[in-house]
């Protein structure tokens, strides 16, 4: 083989492709069957801002109480949303679409870089996506799926500064991707406490010159997320935008739900295995690739790199776990504990990264009976056909993504701008244009939250007619209304 036939070799790895089009492919069928998208809370609140940003509206959404109607989008930080809005303008998507195009574009971008740094074996670390947790990830419209990448960037930009003794241009992408991971999540100033600490131990290796550049650019990362910060006090009076309430939990409770989340983190695939069995077939996999082990030549070019990624990940846990104790967050679960676990997967993958003695791993043929197999494991529509096969029961009787989204909008045609709508459908809030649907989280009568949504400007108030209420923590007001007015979808109250 020639040198130019191995350069395009290591070029275009045709496995690392199609690893790619078959993540393509179940993640656009999964947004697409999915008759919300595979959109959460969080998601439409992105969507509503990239929206904005479409529409020349700036940086603030409706929000009832303001008294000019909006606020400042400040409960995430903006990072995430512009990327979605500039993917949109370029392409000329929908926000939703676009959304779904940039989580595609950062899986390739990541596979790149797995490309550069393991080569010809990068398809087997770009098996990574195939996680659960990762599938999940990638397929909603989640602010996670960029900071995972943010995450690998910073671990590598770190690496080269500290191995190339502080190199102006990874000291500038060191810089870039600490802010960028800022951006994405506000628990992304961990990266300024990261490169601290890496500076602390060059400092006492004797390296004061790459200590001081170092320091330099956390400080700089410091002061940039405390200027943003401060703008958002003055903006919305939190510095994220909203209270934090402190953990309702007991100790006991987060404990639970932490050795949960990472029991899931275990579970690979889902497909009905244990996590005892999943463990043990890891942990003997491992012990294989350990005791056949061999160093190759771009593994002595990233020598090390690996504990970056290790001391990475578990900062990053230990960081989120800390913040989940004392704040009153969702559950701790994969969205939360998958962006570090996938850098310390991906940090034992590259310790053990070699040729085993057994070639069974270099066989074309057993990789793509893997990747086929996975990719029809995810695939929702032949999980659909296999049960329907196997059940009986009709797994297509609920309208895909853009059905639905018709749906919705017939349903809600009539409501005005500078409306509220309680029990609407979450997708107004990128849908329609100052719409908000909200839920109610309190036993207050009709008349308070008609009150309480009026206090500071003069919306609409609607009430969809549903058959979701729970009596505990639904006042009589809502339930009679709702009883009285079963035969109609909107019930409009001011």
């Amino acid at each position: 083989m020639t040198s130019h036939q191995k350069s395009a070799k290591q070029l275009i790895n045709y496995k690392l492709l199609l690893l790619f089009l078959s993540l393509c492919s179940i993640i656009l069928l999964n947004s697409f069957l999915d008759p919300n998208g595979f959109l959460s809370f969080d998601s439409t609140y992105y969507l509503r801002l990239s929206k904005n940003l479409l529409l020349n509206e700036g940086f603030r959404i409706a929000d009832y109480q303001s008294a000019d109607g909006k606020t400042f989008f400040a409960i995430w930080p903006v990072g995430y949303p512009v990327m979605i809005f500039g993917i949109s303008k370029l392409t000329g998507l929908g926000v939703v679409w676009a959304s779904k195009a940039l989580n595609l574009l950062l899986i390739g971008a990541t596979l790149l870089l797995f490309n550069y740094m393991f080569r010809e074996t990068a398809h087997w670390a770009g098996l990574i996506f195939f996680t659960y947790a990762n599938i999940l990830i990638f397929s909603f419209t989640w602010s996670e799926g960029p900071f995972i990448l943010f995450l690998l960037c910073t671990s590598i930009s770190l690496y080269k500064c500290v191995e190339t003794k502080g190199r102006i241009i990874w000291l500038a992408g060191l810089f870039f991707s600490g802010i960028a991971l800022f951006m994405m999540r506000y628990i992304g100033l961990i990266s300024a406490g990261i490169i601290g600490m890496i500076a602390l131990v060059n400092f006492f290796r004797h390296r004061m010159l790459l200590s001081i550049k170092l320091l330099i650019i956390a400080s700089l990362q410091l002061i940039f997320a405390v200027l943003y910060l401060y703008h958002n006090k003055i903006s919305t009076g939190y510095l994220t935008g909203m209270p934090r309430d402190p953990s309702e939990e007991s100790n006991l409770e987060l404990l639970n739900q932490l050795l949960s989340g990472l029991k899931e983190e275990f579970i690979l695939i889902k497909c009905g295995i244990s996590v005892l069995l999943s463990l043990g077939l890891l942990l003997l996999l491992g012990l294989y690739l350990y005791r056949t082990r061999k160093k190759s030549h771009f593994e002595e070019k990233f020598d090390g790199l690996w504990k970056y990624f290790l001391l990475t990940g578990v900062l990053y846990l230990a960081a989120i776990v800390v913040i989940r104790w004392f704040n009153n967050l969702d559950p701790i679960n994969f969205r939360f504990l998958a962006p570090g676990t996938f850098l310390i997967i991906l940090s034992m993958a590259f310790y053990l990264h070699g040729k085993p003695k057994v070639k069974v791993m270099n066989y074309p043929l057993l990789y793509l009976v893997i990747l086929a197999t996975l990719t029809i494991h995810y695939i929702p529509s032949t999980v659909a056909i296999f049960k329907y096969a196997t059940t009986g029961k009709n797994y297509f009787r609920h309208p895909n993504y853009i059905e639905n989204t018709r749906l919705i909008l017939e349903r809600y045609k009539e409501i005005e701008p500078n409306s509220i709508v309680i029990f609407g459908s979450e997708h107004l809030r990128y849908l329609r244009e100052n719409v908000i649907p909200t839920e109610i989280y309190e036993k207050y009568s009709l008349e308070d939250y008609v009150n309480l949504f009026t206090q500071k400007k003069d919306w609409n108030v609607y009430v969809n007619i549903t058959d979701n209420l729970n009596p505990e923590i639904t006042h009589e007001t809502f339930i009679r209304l709702i009883q009285t007015n079963k035969d109609k979808q909107l019930v409009k109250v001011r």
